[in-house]
């Protein structure tokens, strides 16, 4: 500046000069490394958030959905049936004799008899059907579109697929009774369920 006698040089001669100059390249930068950084963590955040609500809503030994899923599902599945005008059938299942497998033959062998039927079910059913470990010895599968005369002779085929042996891992003879139940308007889960139930004793019972 002619007038002042200053140079340029001269007035970005001092750090406090310099800093002013390059504070708002320093904090652009600084805050693209925090956001950076934030956006890792909570990227990390919700994938450990979906890891544990898969987690809760998977059975540890059958890898079937547990109960707890089945009862977050079921007005949703029932909705569904009434808008789309489909039936819907439960089928509940048991396996006969289960705590004298265990006593005679241990309780590794009780969990691979569950493990293999677990599997089993999940191979018989179509990807839109849910098979559940209702828990024990119980097993529950929602089938969807699917009336109470066609669910009959879609549980006779599994039972029978039971019976004759579904794995080699289940070296002694294992069956299964089953009882179902089609879902009617304004069904709550324990009246379906409480039926299918119903069904399922005096199945055993034969």
């Amino acid at each position: 500046n002619p007038e002042t006698g200053i140079s340029l040089f001269t007035a970005l001669s001092t750090p406090i000069q310099w800093f002013f100059l390059a504070h708002p390249l320093l904090f652009a930068t600084l805050f693209g490394i925090l956001g950076t950084i934030r956006f890792q963590k909570d990227q990390d955040l919700n994938a450990k958030i979906r890891q544990l609500n898969e987690l809760s809503a998977h059975d540890p030994l059958t890898g079937l959905k547990n109960r707890r899923y089945f009862v977050s599902i079921f007005l949703d599945e029932c909705a569904r049936s009434l808008r789309r005008k489909e039936p819907l059938t439960l089928l509940f299942l048991d396996i006969d004799f289960f705590k004298r497998i265990n006593d005679s033959h241990g309780h590794y062998f009780g969990d691979t008899v569950l493990k293999e039927i677990g599997a089993y079910l999940m191979k018989q059913c179509r990807p839109y059907d849910t098979p559940v470990r209702w828990g024990g010895e119980e097993f529950l599968l929602l089938l969807r579109g699917t009336d109470e005369q066609t669910a009959i002779i879609y549980a006779e085929r599994i039972r029978k697929g039971i019976e004759k042996g579904c794995s080699d891992a289940i070296t002694v003879p294992v069956t299964i009774s089953i009882g179902l139940s089609e879902y009617t308007t304004n069904d709550t889960l324990e009246q379906i369920t409480d039926r299918a139930d119903q069904a399922l004793y005096h199945a055993k019972q034969q």
